[in-house]
């Protein structure tokens, strides 16, 4: 019984993995290392109480055909020697009905060690090249001898074929593009139209700054990346308002902000704030743009940053592609400021929701957790 119970809990368990991986192959991951934890403390409790792998093999291979089948990533069993020893029906589907047997170094065309230290293993096959993201998992024995490796193979072909297109939009937008914008901005001086000269001007003027605006965006965002800060986000919260006051486009804007000490990311929220502002002030209806600045704490650890203004209000369409994640032809936005703020708060994993002010306008409200 006990023997049993060890060799099927780590399947069950992998069983039950394999089945929260998600259908879309751009985001099919392993949604809790967890599982694999208990699955591998399973498999080790098998291995150095009953010696399952040696004296059950008939058991073991049933119970391993069993799980891998069920997967639909491609997976393969390497004993010591780096030879490929098991793999189910998406593995065989990639490298052939022949791949068990063969080295691991023969079919992948790297050893085994390389692929414990890579983030993607590439693999050409008569389709193309596809890219996948290595797990691997260590099967030992009583002693801690190594007995073998487990690799599942996440398919993130189109993950990663997404990230260059957006690496190459993203170099020809700021660079490119702008260049071009510059010499064609330069030679608008040649125009004796003013009108047309004029109009031509402010569509370039305009084009660079979304062009500004993604570079700048793209660079804060990075900053996720580096260490949390401790700062008053009452005082951040007051030098971006100053800022406005001085510049352009101004209006009329009131702070009211107690100190309250955040940990956070410091120039991703201190960006959040300004696109807000800005977004209010640029799209105003009215002779003077008013923007109520608010934070406050509220209840649970949460602290809430608060953008009233009296403009138009924004469009439900406009929010409604932020709210679904995309943009399509009836739903879209009329820039990058909001689709940043909605980035920015989603990755300092805060929450963002906007309202109607009373009698016009919006009111975002961004609520952060410590």
């Amino acid at each position: 019984m006990g023997q049993s119970l060890a060799a099927v809990l780590p399947l069950v368990v992998l069983m039950m993995a394999s089945q929260g991986l998600g259908a879309d192959p751009n985001t099919r991951t392993i949604a809790n290392t967890t599982v694999f934890a208990v699955a591998t403390g399973s498999l080790w409790i098998a291995v150095t109480q009953y010696d399952v792998l040696t004296r059950r093999p008939g058991t073991s291979r049933l119970g391993l055909r069993s799980v891998v089948t069920e997967m639909d990533e491609p997976v393969l069993i390497i004993n010591t020697d780096e030879n490929i020893v098991n793999a189910n029906a998406a593995a065989t589907a990639l490298f052939g009905s022949d791949v068990v047997g063969e080295s691991f170094e023969n079919v992948l065309g790297q050893p085994v060690t390389s692929v414990r230290a890579c983030d993607t293993l590439k693999y050409s096959t008569t389709t193309g090249t596809q890219k996948f993201d290595p797990r691997v998992s260590s099967i030992a024995g009583g002693g801690g001898q190594r007995l073998g490796l487990t690799i599942t193979l996440i398919d993130v072909t189109d993950r990663e074929m997404r990230r260059q297109r957006i690496e190459v939009l993203n170099r020809i937008l700021r660079h490119n593009v702008r260049n071009d914008l510059d010499v064609v901005l330069a030679h608008t001086d040649r125009i004796t139209d003013d009108d047309i000269r004029s109009n031509i001007k402010q569509t370039l003027h305009g084009t660079l700054r979304l062009s500004t605006k993604a570079r700048e965006a793209e660079e804060v965002m990075s900053t996720v990346t580096a260490s949390t800060e401790k700062f008053d986000l009452g005082a951040l919260a007051r030098s971006v308002a100053d800022g406005f006051r001085s510049g352009e486009p101004s209006g009329d804007i009131t702070v009211e902000a107690a100190d309250i000490q955040i940990v956070s990311y410091q120039p991703v929220v201190r960006r959040i704030l300004h696109e807000l502002i800005e977004n209010a002030l640029k799209h105003s209806d009215t002779d003077t743009p008013c923007v109520y600045i608010t934070v406050r704490e509220e209840s649970e650890g949460a602290t809430e940053l608060i953008v009233a203004d009296n403009g138009p209000g924004i469009p439900n369409l406009e929010q409604e592609a932020l709210a679904d994640g995309r943009e399509t032809q009836l739903k879209h936005g009329s820039g990058i400021g909001l689709w940043f703020v909605n980035w920015a708060v989603t990755q300092l994993g805060g929450e963002l929701e906007f309202d109607q002010n009373d009698p016009t306008g919006s009111i975002v409200t961004v609520r952060l957790y410590d």
